[in-house]
Formats: structure tokens, C-alpha cells, sequence
């Protein structure tokens, strides 16, 4: 099994490369071997997982599809009646899918289109049904065209921004918000591909476990929650209690570190947030002592401060002023955007946003607790399935790695203590998030397929460096003009990964 599965995944790394689409091939005129290589290795059962249904009918139909890994696939009982698709045959899937795209891109996009398909007559049917009311239900502003080169998925001030309109996905998740009993495992579906921002800090709060999925307890849960992070900062933060020798030695670390964090972004260096940081850190690690603080721990808690933050302003800022997520990240002091917000109000903002990033950090936290225990054995755990699992997807650059000496523990642990926050740009972290928080152990096992996946992506590079160089690249990627597009084929590489290891367990039960 492990024999197919990795020289399956060797042949379809070599035919994923983007191929010259230059003359004859940019007008669609390459043969039908040409049309069906990519693909005619891949499993029909990662086809399918992957939503691109029609796309193995297709490759069924012209007799090119492979059986994979787990023989033939009755495909019409494995899923379910979509209506007639235009794409019969190679001919047409050459002219109308490959003309500049890559297979990564092809799978994508045969995704959407399935899972279009599939659901269009639930949505017309719900788009007959009244919305049932909700304390918490997002409302959508009005809406016009977006500004060129905003990206619609980081946070901003709603509230009179220019925003495209709500797309297909975005409707049914604020219709599923909406419902009275909201159904979590719809919700993670539609949140792995990205969370509208004016939508995510509830997406986040729900999929964490923070928020109740019933809305009659939404209300008092997140109340009690916060008044009793409130009541942990008067136990253990006030400022004439007295500290332990340990107490005081963690709080001297957090206090180094608060100021290190996210050194590009000036909003994390504001009074205010550092406090609030400061304050967060601290008392999650008095409160767990068989933990503590561990450094990394500050990167961990930025994500869920700024998502907040900014869910907070939309709603208590009255101004005519919107903020844009680039603008606040660029934000020298919060006076700027609470000019016109009441200095009670404010306070008052700023307490929940405190109070709601401590319990999802402890949340996340709770999920890879083996990363900051004793030697850290979640963290060497996972470092030696990424080792394994480049070996299977890219066999020559673990090679060269292992010929050059370098050990994966040289690179990779601060991506697996840090999440990767200093690696790719905070922007684009806010995205992989969302697809983290919608898989059910995102945090931990999902993500060491991204990092497989982003360590992938700069194979070729890789494998012409020496040991100095290699120590050099991987510090320090050069990810800081990357954008979305790159993200999203980094986690749809990730996600064909998990689908074919995960599902068989050969290496996934390794990292359990």
C-alpha cells in the first residue's frame, strides 16, 4: 500500500507542474493524452473527496480514469444525482478546464462546481424561508463594488465599506448562522475555503467551542465567560498582589516577548494591546501551570486579538470613518479609531476582545498542549511525520536535505511551535485559520500537511542550495509578497495530502 500510494503521489507531483502554455497549447489544441495526464493517476476516491465528481465521470467515460488504490468505484453509488454537466469527454476537458490552469487549480475549481451543483436546489428552497431572528446573527450592511486590490477576506470596519456582493457560499453560511440551532459540522464545511471577515470572529468563536451552536444561550454563555476572565485579571494581575518566584519569573518572560511580536505590524505594539496581551499570557500560564508559558505562545494569541478587535470596532464605532484591516495593522494608537467612541464604551470593547482571544487561545492551546509540556513531544512528533511525509510526496528533496545534513528539527520546529505566524505574512495566516479552525484537529495534524505543502512549493529552489544556504532559505522564506492565490493552492495541496494519507491511517496513526 505504502509502495502505491508514494509512487502515485511521485507521479502526480510530476505531471502537477504547470506545463508551457505557450503556442499550441494556450489554444486549447494538445492531445487527449495530453488532457487526461495529470489525472489519470489520481484515485477516483480523492477525486470524489475532493468534490471533482464530474471530473472522474469524465475520465471514466473515455476509459483513462485510474482505479487507485482501492480497485474499481460503483461512481453513481458513491454519489449523489447532480444535474447533466457540459464536460463529456477529453476533447472538451482540454479546451474548457487545462487552458492556463494547473491541476491544483483544476481540482479547486471542480470542487466549487460540484458542490454548486449538489446543493442549488437547497439553496433556492431556502431562499424561500424566512430567516429565523438571532441575537448573534451578523447583518449585512449595504453593499457595492469592492476597491481593486482589497482583499475580501481580512476584518474592516463593515460598517459603509465598499464590499463585493455576497457570494453563493457566503449567503448560506449567514443563513446558517441565523438558525436557531446552528449546524456545526455545515458551518466547518463552508468555512474551510475561506470566512467572509464580517462574518469570522463569530465562525471562530463557534467552530472553537467558545459560542453555544443554540442561539437561546449564546447571550449568557459569552457573558459569564468574559466576567470570569474579568475575575481572573483581579486575582492574579492586580497591581499590589504579590507574585511567587515562579509567578514572577513567568510574568518577566511574557513581558520580554509581547514586545517582539509581529515586529511589522504596528498595532501590536500599541500600549493598550501589548496590556491586553500581556494580561492574556499571563494568566493562561498561572492557570495551567503543567504548561506555563513557553515562547511562541505570543505569536498564537495575535490572530484572535485582531479578529476581535476588529469585530468590536465595527460594531461601537458611530463614525462616518471605515478602517480597513491594513490600516488598523498600520495603527500607532487606538485613539485613532475610537475618536468618537465614549471612553466607557471603549473600555468596555476592549474587555471583550481581551477576554474573548484569552478563552480561544486556551482552546487552541488545549488542542496541542504535547507542544509545550516537558520536551515538547507534540512538537518532535510532528516534525518526524512531516520528515515522513516529504519522503513520500517528495522524495529527492528529502534526499538532498538528508545529503546535505540537515535535519528537519532545524527548521521546522519553530514552524510547529508558532504555527507557521512567522513564516507566511499575518494577512494571509488570518486565511489559513480559517481553514485550521474548520478541520477537527486543524492545529495539529491538518497543519502539518501545510507545512509539507509550503516546504513542497519550493522543492526546485530548495534542492540547488548547500547546508549554509538551506539553514538561510528556510529561516527566513520568502513568502512576504505571496497572496491569496498562493495560499489557497498551498492548503489545497495540503487537503489531497490528508485525503490520502489521513484516510488510509498508515501515517496519520503515527501522529494520534
Amino acid at each position: 500500500m505504502r509502495q502505491v500510494l508514494s509512487g502515485w503521489t511521485r507521479r502526480a507531483d510530476a505531471e502537477s507542474v504547470a506545463p508551457d502554455w505557450s503556442g499550441p497549447l494556450a489554444q486549447g489544441a494538445f492531445a487527449h493524452d495530453a488532457a487526461v495526464s495529470s489525472f489519470r493517476h489520481v484515485p477516483g476516491r480523492i477525486l470524489r473527496k475532493a468534490g471533482a465528481g464530474y471530473l472522474w465521470r469524465t475520465l471514466s467515460e473515455t476509459g483513462d480514469a485510474s482505479e487507485g488504490v482501492s480497485g474499481s468505484i460503483d461512481v453513481g453509488a458513491a454519489e449523489p444525482q447532480t444535474p447533466p454537466l457540459p464536460m463529456r469527454s477529453s476533447a472538451d476537458l482540454a479546451g474548457a478546464v487545462y487552458q492556463h490552469k494547473t491541476p491544483e487549480q483544476v481540482i479547486r475549481e471542480a470542487a466549487l462546481a460540484h458542490e454548486t451543483n449538489v446543493d442549488q436546489a437547497a439553496m433556492d428552497e431556502a431562499q424561500r424561508q424566512p430567516l429565523l431572528p438571532s441575537p448573534q446573527a451578523p447583518q449585512y450592511p449595504s453593499v457595492s463594488p469592492q476597491p481593486e486590490g482589497e482583499l475580501s477576506t481580512l476584518g474592516g470596519n463593515v460598517r459603509g465599506v465598499l464590499l463585493p456582493e455576497p457570494s453563493t457560499s457566503e449567503v448560506r453560511l449567514h443563513r446558517e448562522l441565523c438558525q436557531r440551532n446552528i449546524h456545526v459540522d455545515k458551518v466547518r464545511k463552508l468555512a474551510w475555503a475561506g470566512v467572509p471577515a464580517r462574518l469570522r470572529a463569530m465562525v471562530w468563536k463557534l467552530l472553537l467551542g467558545y459560542l453555544p451552536s443554540s442561539s437561546a444561550r449564546r447571550d449568557d454563555t459569552l457573558g459569564r465567560k468574559r466576567r470570569a476572565y474579568l475575575e481572573a485579571v483581579d486575582s492574579h494581575y492586580s497591581t499590589n498582589m504579590h507574585r511567587s518566584e515562579d509567578e514572577e519569573a513567568i510574568h518577566r518572560q511574557v513581558v520580554v516577548d509581547v514586545p517582539r511580536t509581529c515586529p511589522c505590524h504596528a498595532f501590536f505594539h500599541v500600549p493598550e494591546v501589548q496590556t491586553a496581551l500581556t494580561r492574556v499570557l499571563y494568566i493562561w500560564a498561572v492557570r495551567h501551570p503543567a504548561t506555563s508559558y513557553v515562547q511562541g505562545m505570543n505569536d498564537l494569541a495575535t490572530p484572535f486579538f485582531f479578529v476581535f478587535f476588529m469585530e468590536q470596532l465595527a460594531t461601537v464605532d458611530r463614525s462616518a470613518r471605515t478602517w480597513s484591516s491594513e490600516e488598523v495593522l498600520a495603527l500607532h494608537s487606538l485613539q485613532d479609531v475610537f475618536l468618537h467612541v465614549p471612553s466607557e464604551v471603549q473600555a468596555a470593547a476592549l474587555d471583550a476582545v481581551e477576554a474573548d482571544a484569552y478563552w480561544c487561545l486556551t482552546a487552541l492551546l488545549d488542542k496541542i498542549h504535547d507542544y509545550y509540556t516537558f520536551a515538547q513531544p507534540g512538537i518532535q512528533k510532528r516534525v518526524f511525520f512531516m520528515q515522513e511525509l516529504v519522503s513520500r510526496v517528495d522524495a529527492d528533496l528529502k534526499h538532498h536535505l538528508d545529503d546535505e545534513g540537515l535535519d528537519f528539527m532545524q527548521f521546522a520546529f519553530r514552524w510547529m511551535n508558532c504555527l507557521l505566524m512567522r513564516e507566511l505574512p499575518f494577512p494571509l495566516m488570518i486565511r489559513v485559520w480559517d481553514a485550521y479552525v474548520s478541520e477537527p484537529d486543524g492545529f495539529a495534524v491538518f497543519h502539518v500537511y501545510v507545512c509539507a505543502a509550503l516546504l513542497h512549493s519550493f522543492s526546485a529552489q530548495l534542492r540547488k542550495l548547500d547546508f549554509q544556504d538551506l539553514i538561510m532559505f528556510l529561516q527566513n522564506l520568502p513568502t512576504q509578497q505571496w497572496t491569496l492565490q498562493e495560499i489557497d493552492l498551498i492548503l489545497s495541496q495540503a487537503f489531497l495530502w490528508n485525503s490520502i494519507f489521513g484516510s488510509s491511517g498508515h501515517l496519520t496513526q503515527r501522529i494520534q
